[in-house]
């Protein structure tokens, strides 16, 4: 085989580099996300309009995804890319809402709506449900755009011949450090769902993990399997059974530690159809969640609603003779009920107790006034009016479960009679603040 000839003639010898022609690799392209590769494929002509790409909530080629939504992945990402039916009826829903929304505001709306941060997605998902509420009610609603000169509410609506401004905002109690702590955790969940074992599941009972100390995912991975390889046939059966049963306590825990990382799970069998053929159930995990009666970690919704219902009364908006609902969808709900928003509504219920004749007797209970509604002026809340709460609102969760509206009793302006189709508790005659059943949000925004 001939060498090859250096540029002055000579060949060149294998130590010798310095002549040789510098080899160009090509540039390596990476795959753009489909929310971003959706926009260059529209007609084979390029780029996707600018009015088109404002109006359209979720990309024109339907996903191809039947798995279920990995733990990090964030709401909208697995919304627009799952071809599972349940989310195209979800997209089919929201596609619908947006057909009514004011046009001058939907670009706005929709560029929350796509956006991959799930709080500022979740909070737009909530503006569009809440104003086709309003519109089935039998108002039509007025989307206002905030300036940089001052910020705004979202909607003035009337109904029944009763105007009102309506505030929507999303509750999350969640800090910062918190946050990041779950998401690594659910990392290590999402790790250990990428490859199940054959055989068993697992329910996790407790995971900890060091941030300081980097974890090896993998080894922990290994270590599970190796410990679940130790479970036959008959075992799965046997466990199979004791699930059945409801004898989770009798089930075998297994504690896994590596350097910065402590596992501790009991294995489960396989759900049915998947212990019948683990390659036909699409994205099969790991990790199963068992029904376990656990303590629920509290929601602490009279925090969120006194600090949502006091940064809104000093905002002092310019509401004329309106009154201002604030809406309030809540993300977390264990824990919470509607006791703990009337606490954070009007305080704390204490019942008097007083010793006549050595004999205990309870006096009529009531509030201390530690709430955001009292009938002082120096509260400063008195500007909201009522008060509507959404619990357990996901924007894959359409349509929403439930909502429930509490009447400010010493509003500054009184609120429309037309909340009274909704579920609310409002002061009666004799003063007591009682419920009153109504139209639920699921039964309003049916198909």
């Amino acid at each position: 085989m001939r060498g090859r000839a250096s540029r002055s003639g000579r060949p060149l010898s294998r130590g010798d580099r310095s002549e040789q022609p510098r080899r160009v690799l090509p540039r390596l392209r990476h795959a753009k996300p489909r929310t971003e590769r959706a926009q260059f494929r529209i007609n084979g002509v390029g780029m996707l309009s600018k009015q088109r790409e404002l109006s359209a909530p979720f990309d024109p080629i339907p996903g191809s995804e039947l798995r279920y939504r990995w733990r990090t992945e964030s709401e909208f990402a697995y919304l627009n890319e799952s071809a599972r039916p349940e989310m195209a009826e979800v997209r089919r829903c929201y596609r619908e809402w947006l057909s009514r929304y004011p046009d001058d505001a939907r670009p706005d709306l929709v560029r929350r709506f796509r956006d991959e941060d799930d709080r500022k997605h979740t909070a737009a998902a909530f503006e569009l449900a809440l104003h086709e509420a309003l519109m089935r009610l039998g108002g039509r609603p007025r989307a206002l755009l905030p300036t940089r000169e001052r910020t705004t509410y979202e909607f003035d609506v009337t109904i029944d011949g009763e105007d009102a401004a309506v505030e929507a905002t999303v509750a999350n109690v969640e800090s910062n450090e918190a946050r990041k702590a779950r998401r690594r955790r659910e990392a290590v969940l999402d790790h250990l769902d990428q490859a199940p074992h054959a055989r068993v599941a697992i329910h996790v009972w407790e995971l900890s993990e060091t941030p300081e100390q980097q974890a090896s995912l993998s080894k922990l991975r290994n270590q599970l399997h190796r410990m679940l390889d130790g479970f036959s046939a008959d075992d799965a059966a046997h466990l199979a059974r004791q699930v059945a049963a409801g004898e989770y306590d009798d089930l075998p825990r297994c504690t896994i530690e590596r350097p910065g990382i402590r596992l501790v799970c009991s294995p489960v069998p396989l759900p049915p159809l998947a212990a019948v053929n683990p390659e036909s159930v699409p994205n099969r995990r790991q990790i199963e969640d068992l029904p376990v009666p656990a303590p629920m970690l509290s929601f602490p919704i009279g925090k969120a609603i006194q600090e949502n219902a006091r940064q809104k009364a000093e905002k002092r908006y310019a509401l004329g003779e309106r009154p201002l609902i604030l809406s309030l969808a809540c993300t977390h709900w264990a824990g919470a009920s509607s006791f703990e928003v009337i606490r954070g509504l009007f305080g704390t219920t204490r019942w008097p107790v007083r010793i006549v004749e050595g004999r205990r007797e309870v006096g009529a209970p009531f509030f201390d006034r530690d709430g955001v509604w009292a009938p002082h002026s120096r509260n400063r809340s008195t500007s909201v009016s009522a008060l509507i709460v959404v619990p357990h609102f996901t924007s894959a969760d359409i349509p929403p479960s439930d909502w429930c509206a509490y009447v400010n009793p010493w509003p500054r302006t009184p609120a429309p009679k037309w909340l009274r189709q909704l579920p609310h508790y409002r002061e009666n005659a004799e003063g007591h603040y009682m419920f009153h059943p109504g139209t639920s949000l699921s039964a309003l925004l049916a198909p």
